[in-house]
């Protein structure tokens, strides 16, 4: 009789650990993010947005070559203070996404030259941020769903262990700076991506989340991916009309929801291995691909979502027009919001599954 409490209480502590309930949002800039542009998601059913800070980051300057000179924004916290009040008053959850931190080349992901990844003083200006972001949200309340670590990182397989390179050392210590302040709020560890140089291709986040090393001390972690597969098909279709077709032959592989599956695999075991919340924090494609599969490419990633039990945001609300779920799905150079599209009736729909206040 011991033995089956132990093992019950062993099993509900497992079961329990997870968190998260099930997020079906989107992501915004934090430019993006007024009154209207709140309240018409709201409407569509959506309950999550992912607000991302390139444009307005908590800690500046950001350039490479800074020489350690910096300040923290109070201005960024005056807009995210803004952004939380409105989506707390349309029952909108956040996750909190800088997105740019100092030593990083460009703004809108990490690199594998960043200096982030050479010289560990740039791990302290990232700890900074995320200890006056933990500092001043800890008692905020449940409007924010998550804090957002490192966005797109690179990854060394041939890291030096507790270096400059070494991510999974990096959230270590991370994690342990928001704790001090903040043991609330759920920490969400992003997958990261490997550039190949010899086969000059990428290894996508869904398979290189078997790099990251679980938290095992800390039971308010998520797992987050991106998927952007093909990049012939959702990212080189930027500076075309069309790609594709999908399901189809793109670069010689057959692409359909199978496929999809099989580049998911790695991050599907890794829900299971390790009982983990997972977040799908972007995806898409050009919204114009519609004729091509585009959107029977979106429906497909989201499905495999809600088989597997994985939070997902779609990129982007109303940020660039190539993404824009309410602009033409068929013309590229029509530019302005339709009242129907088909991509955002797709969003809706999915949208409805979330349970909203009345």
């Amino acid at each position: 009789m011991k033995w089956f409490f132990i093992i019950l209480f062993n099993f509900l502590i497992v079961n329990l650990s997870a968190q998260w309930p099930q997020y079906r949002g989107i992501n915004i800039s934090i430019l993006d993010v007024n009154e209207e542009n709140v309240r018409d998601f709201a409407l569509t059913g959506g309950n999550l947005f992912r607000i991302s800070m390139p444009l307005k980051p908590v800690m500046v300057p950001i350039e490479p070559e800074f020489n350690g000179k910096r300040y923290i924004d109070s201005s960024a916290f005056e807009m995210l203070d803004h952004a939380l009040n409105l989506c707390e008053k349309y029952d909108i959850k956040v996750v909190i996404d800088p997105h740019t931190f100092p030593g990083q080349h460009i703004l809108w992901t990490m690199l594998g030259y960043d200096k982030i990844w050479i010289d560990k003083r740039y791990h302290n200006y990232i700890i900074e941020v995320w200890e006056n972001i933990a500092k001043k949200y800890a008692s905020r309340g449940n409007v924010i769903a998550g804090y957002d670590l490192l966005n797109e990182p690179d990854y060394n397989i041939n890291f030096t262990p507790r270096g400059a390179d070494d991510l999974n050392f990096l959230y270590r210590k991370i994690i342990t700076a928001i704790r001090k302040y903040d043991t609330i709020h759920t920490v969400i560890v992003a997958a990261p991506h490997i550039w190949d140089k010899e086969n000059e291709v990428t290894i996508g986040y869904t398979s290189c989340i078997k790099y990251i090393v679980p938290i095992i001390y800390d039971d308010n972690v998520v797992y987050e991916v991106h998927f952007y597969d093909p990049k012939e098909f959702t990212e080189e279709a930027l500076s075309k009309s069309k790609a594709g077709p999908y399901p189809g032959y793109i670069t010689g592989v057959y692409w359909n929801k199978k496929t999809i599956t099989q580049y998911f695999k790695n991050t599907i075991e890794f829900k299971k291995t390790h009982n983990a919340d997972i977040f799908l924090g972007e995806f898409s494609c050009p919204r114009w691909l519609g004729p091509y599969g585009g959107n029977i490419w979106i429906e497909d990633v989201i499905k495999l979502c809600e088989k597997h039990n994985i939070s997902w945001a779609y990129h982007a609300w109303r940020e660039a027009s190539c993404w824009d779920a309410e602009k033409s799905n068929i013309n590229k150079d029509e530019d302005i919001r339709l009242e129907n599209t088909e991509r955002m009736a797709i969003l809706k729909k999915y949208y409805k599954k979330n349970k909203r206040k009345k």
